[in-house]
């Protein structure tokens, strides 16, 4: 039933968990509160019995706005009867039976997470850093452009059967689907090693002069470089979901949403404590890094010279990131992509890159995505050809080419 609510009313605002398909009770001060499964709301006045039972309610009105509430806390807004009031009586309890939370709107958010994930995994198809691109071609075979200086970006491409790929200032990775890591390009750290390195890895990230791997039990295997502490012989023991590089730092994803960090902190790009959040990505380069939240915030830290991590971060409806030297690219979900940092060359236009995009990624002064087709577009500095102007064509693999296995360890089921 609905009651009108009286002239004189005071507005108490509770936040209730939801934690089961269990009815709950809320009455002022929440002093009996209990966890509670919404809605579908019908107020009556409880009596008998003494505590939060007891006594008659007032007229009063319950207003919940699912806009403006998580799907883990349903925000109730009680309005009462003041004391000051004409019905100034005492004013006991509400007891709200709850049904259902708008079910739809926790299976629709439930959709956007699993989405970003997937996305944010999945964009390991595509590479770039300071003088080659990478990307991998329907048919699990990686194309290159740009200098094959030692052998970073053979004009041939790399052929195998790979699911993701990652590259260097002056190497490149390449992950097969068997969960081996190949490498090709300069070697000159041990950054990559040219037989590869066997394993169960599931992610990569190539750095300027190091490299690392992400097994399947979640640990973190490092190799190359490690004069930072960016790449220690021992590797990084932990329930890790992801990994990223920068030049001289390393980034880990927990799978309880937090990012860890070593290595080079100069900027406060890889803060020992590491950055607490909701994370479902992260990306890294030479002075800043990135990560993005579950509801689709960018979150910066690290250099901000040029405006490519604003500490206040980026809101928006954003699936996936892309850090590049000195700019930064985040891709909407409606296939938009914002751009922000340097754009002396044109790689991070301030008005964004219209287009049905699936998937980006950002060298040291260009810029790279690819279309729901599988064409490739590249803007920004092109003086090696890492950037043509003309659009590659494809089809180049999408998420859903690479789906699936190896990826399906991610921690939390989602």
């Amino acid at each position: 039933m609905s009651l009108m609510p009286v002239d004189a009313i005071t507005l108490i605002t509770h936040q209730v968990s939801l934690f089961g398909p269990q009815h709950g009770m809320v009455e002022e001060g929440d002093k009996c509160a209990r966890h509670v499964a919404a809605t579908n709301f019908r107020i009556w006045p409880t009596g008998g019995g003494g505590g939060c039972m007891s006594g008659q309610a007032r007229k009063a009105s319950v207003k919940y706005d699912p806009e403006d509430s998580d799907d883990d806390d349903a925000q109730l807004l009680l309005k009462r009867p003041s004391r000051n009031g004409k019905q100034d009586s005492d004013y006991h309890a509400l007891a709200l039976c709850l049904d259902f939370i708008f079910p739809w709107r926790r299976r629709r958010r439930l959709m956007q997470l699993r989405e970003r994930k997937r996305v944010a995994r999945t964009n390991a198809t595509l590479a770039a850093d300071y003088g080659h691109s990478l990307a991998i071609r329907h048919g699990l075979r990686v194309d290159c452009w740009g200098t094959n200086a030692d052998g970073r970006a053979p004009k041939n491409g790399v052929t195998g059967d790979f699911i993701a790929v990652s590259a260097g200032e002056g190497h490149s990775l390449g992950l097969r689907r068997g969960g081996r890591v190949a490498c090709w390009g300069w070697n000159d750290e041990g950054q990559a090693p040219p037989e590869g390195v066997a394993g169960d890895f599931v992610d990569i990230a190539a750095g300027g002069e190091h490299s690392l791997a992400l097994r399947r039990n979640g640990n973190v295997v490092c190799w190359g470089w490690n004069v930072e502490g960016q790449a220690p012989p021992d590797g990084k023991f932990g329930n890790f979901v992801a990994v990223a590089a920068g030049s001289q730092h390393s980034l880990a994803l927990h799978a309880n949403g937090n990012v860890v960090c070593w290595g080079w902190n100069e900027f406060g790009q890889a803060p020992p404590r590491g950055v607490d959040g909701d994370f479902v990505a992260i990306d890294a380069a030479d002075f800043h890094s990135m990560a993005l939240s579950s509801d689709g915030r960018v979150v910066c830290w690290g250099r901000n010279l040029e405006g490519q991590a604003p500490h206040e971060g980026v809101n928006g409806d954003f699936i996936a990131i892309a850090a590049g030297g000195y700019h930064s690219l985040a891709l909407r979900r409606d296939g938009s992509i914002a751009c922000w940092g340097l754009n002396t060359n044109g790689q991070a236009p301030p008005e964004g890159v219209e287009g049905d995009f699936v998937a980006i990624a950002a060298g040291e002064g260009h810029s790279m995505a690819m279309r729901s087709d599988g064409k490739l577009l590249f803007w920004g500095y092109n003086a090696h050809g890492q950037a043509p102007y003309k659009e590659q064509i494809g089809p180049f693999a999408s998420a859903v080419d690479v789906e699936g296995e190896p990826w399906q360890t991610y921690k939390d089921g989602v």
